[in-house]
């Protein structure tokens, strides 16, 4: 374990309150791995079972639901720090979403069993899993009212705002392509795209590649 694979996993919230070297010595009485994937590799499919907690030291993940018509949902995007669905760590389900990797990306493996010890010993991991949990419920709660309550102008719309506070800026740049955004609304890119032009059209976007002035 390198002294950067360390400092990012003090930044995981499994870790919180603990030292590079409190968890150096952690990890050296736990059985563990590191695995790397290539850029675009689909590291799981929809229903495949989770046997490890995997937490990423480099690189990012993203994670899609598609329905039997081909419609396809981005749930997230998981980057150095994040777990991988530590929900379905300890249940037969299999986990409901399919997993990619953007670009290369290194991965520390931890089996459910040695999980379950830690849990089981450690009070600060305990804990840490617990509220990780709990922050995973309140996220999907967020995205689930996000996806099926707000319609698409909305959703765009609280997208846009979300990037002009981040942002600091009435003008935004968005990185994410046109596919992946709408991925993320949970709709079709031509939808998208028509939204788009109705609210420059409107007078309250002006349109420029990946960049967009909000003017209302």
């Amino acid at each position: 374990m390198t002294n950067n694979q360390l400092e990012i996993l003090s930044q995981c919230y499994l870790f919180n309150g603990m030292s590079a070297e409190q968890i150096s010595f952690l990890l050296e009485r736990t059985e563990h791995k590191i695995i790397r994937l290539s850029s675009k590799e689909v590291f799981f499919y929809s229903g495949d079972n989770l046997e490890y907690l995997y937490i990423i030291l480099s690189g990012s993940l993203t994670t899609r639901m598609m329905s039997e018509s081909g419609r396809t949902l981005q749930v997230g995007q998981l980057k150095p720090a994040m777990i991988v669905a530590p929900a379905f760590i300890f249940v037969n389900n299999g986990i409901p979403v399919s997993v990619e990797a953007d670009t290369r990306t290194t991965l520390l493996r931890i089996s459910a069993d040695n999980m379950r010890k830690l849990i089981n010993e450690d009070e600060t991991i305990r804990w840490n899993y617990i509220n990780i949990i709990s922050r995973k419920c309140a996220f999907l709660t967020d995205k689930l009212h996000f996806i099926s309550l707000l319609s698409i102008k909305e959703k765009v719309m609280q997208i846009l705002k979300y990037e002009q506070t981040q942002q600091g800026s009435n003008t935004i740049v968005i990185d994410a392509s046109r596919q992946r955004l709408a991925e993320s609304f949970g709709i079709q890119k031509n939808s998208l795209q028509r939204c788009l032009t109705e609210l420059a059209d409107e007078g309250k976007i002006v349109l420029n590649g990946k960049q967009i002035t909000i003017l209302k």
